[in-house]
C-alpha cells in the first residue's frame, strides 16, 4: 500500500506548522500500523490471520453493542405492551373497575332511595354504607393511575404506532376525562355521572384479547358477524324511522280536531294527547306499537275517537310489524 502526502502550495504560518506537524505525526503512525499489519499477514498462518479478522470484527461489535441492546430493549418492550398477556392484564383491571363502578352505582341509588323514602332503604346511608364515598374515590384514584401510567408507557414505546388503533384513541379520551375529573372537579362543568359512564367505554378492550383466543372461536363469529351486518343495521334502521314518523304524522294530524274539541271531555283528550299529541310523543308510540305492546295505544282511539282505527292498526301491524320486520330479519340472515 502506498500512501502520498500532499505538501501545502503556499508557506505555512506557525498554526499551520502545528497543524502539519500532529497531522505527519498520525499519518506515520498510521504507516507504521499497516507495515505491521501487513508484515504480520505475509508471515503469518491462515489462522493466526482469520484470528486477527475475528479479534478486528469482535472489536467493532463491541463498540455497536450498548446501541444494539438499547434498541432491542425497546423492541422487547414495545412487543410486550401489543402482546395478548398485557392486553388480559389490562382487560382484567379494566372489567374489575366496572364491577367497584357498579357497586358505587348500588350506593348512589340507596342515598337517592333512602331521600325518597323508598320501601327497605330507610337506614341512614351513612350507616349502612360506613364511609362509602371515601372509599370508592380512592380505588376510582387508583385505578385512574393505573390507567394514566398505561397510556404513558405505550406512548412512549409504541410513539406513533399508539396512535394507529382506534381503541387506544378510546383510551386517551377516557384518561384525559379521569384526570380533568380530579383535578379541575369543581372549575370544569363536566358530569360526574356522564365520566364514569365513559370510563365503561374501556372494557370494549377486553374484546381485543378474542382475537387471539382459540376458545373463543364461537364469539368470534359473532362478534365479526355483527360487524357484518352493520351497514345493514342502518339502512334497515332508517327505513324503519322514516315509515314510523310518517304513520305516526299521519295518524296525528287525523286525531287533532278531536283533541281540540272543547265538546269532548277533558280526560279523554288528555288521554289521546298521552300518545299522539306531540310529534315525540307519536313517535315513541309508532315504536311501542310495532315492537312492544300495541293494544293499549290502538284502544285509546278505537274507544274515544272512531271505530275505524281498528282497520288501521290491523292494516298497520301485518304490513310493517309482520311482513317488513320479517323481510328485516330475512336480510340479516343472509
Amino acid at each position: 500500500m502506498q500512501l502520498k502526502a500532499i505538501e501545502p502550495s503556499g508557506p505555512p504560518d506557525e498554526e499551520s506548522r502545528g497543524g502539519g506537524e500532529l497531522a505527519a505525526m498520525k499519518q506515520n503512525s498510521i504507516l507504521s500500523t499497516l507495515r505491521e499489519t501487513n508484515e504480520f499477514s505475509r508471515q503469518s498462518s491462515p489462522g493466526e490471520q482469520e484470528e486477527l479478522k475475528d479479534l478486528t470484527t469482535f472489536s467493532i461489535n463491541k463498540e455497536e453493542e450498548p446501541d444494539n441492546n438499547k434498541k432491542t430493549l425497546v423492541t422487547k418492550c414495545a412487543t410486550f405492551l401489543q402482546s395478548d398477556i398485557y392486553e388480559l392484564v389490562i382487560g382484567l383491571l379494566i372489567i374489575v373497575n366496572s364491577l367497584v363502578m357498579a357497586v358505587e352505582f348500588e350506593f348512589q341509588g340507596y342515598v337517592v332511595g333512602h331521600s325518597l323514602g323508598y320501601p327497605r332503604m330507610h337506614g341512614p346511608p351513612e350507616e349502612v354504607w360506613p364511609s362509602a364515598e371515601q372509599i370508592f374515590d380512592s380505588i376510582n384514584l387508583v385505578f385512574i393511575i393505573i390507567f394514566v401510567v398505561d397510556v404513558v408507557v405505550r406512548v412512549s414505546f409504541l410513539r406513533m404506532q399508539f396512535f394507529r388503533q382506534s381503541f387506544n384513541w378510546l383510551d386517551l379520551a377516557v384518561v384525559s376525562c379521569s384526570v380533568l375529573e380530579v383535578l379541575f372537579d369543581e372549575l370544569l362543568p363536566l358530569d360526574t355521572v356522564f365520566v364514569r359512564l365513559l370510563r365503561l367505554g374501556k372494557v370494549a378492550r377486553a374484546i381485543r384479547v378474542v382475537r387471539h383466543t382459540e376458545g373463543m372461536s364461537s364469539l368470534l363469529m359473532l362478534l365479526k358477524c355483527v360487524r357484518a351486518s352493520f351497514n345493514t343495521l342502518c339502512c334497515s334502521l332508517s327505513f324503519i324511522v322514516v315509515l314510523q314518523c310518517i304513520a305516526g304524522m299521519v295518524i296525528s294530524q287525523v286525531v287533532s280536531p278531536y283533541m281540540t274539541d272543547e265538546n269532548v271531555g277533558l280526560e279523554e283528550r288528555k288521554a289521546v294527547f298521552r300518545y299522539y299529541g306531540t310529534f315525540t310523543a307519536t313517535f315513541l308510540t309508532m315504536f311501542e306499537v310495532l315492537l312492544a305492546n300495541w293494544a293499549p295505544p290502538a284502544r285509546i282511539l278505537v274507544d274515544n275517537v272512531s271505530d275505524l282505527f281498528v282497520y288501521v292498526f290491523v292494516v298497520y301491524r301485518c304490513v310493517v310489524g309482520f311482513a317488513i320486520l320479517n323481510v328485516v330479519n330475512a336480510v340479516f340472515i343472509q
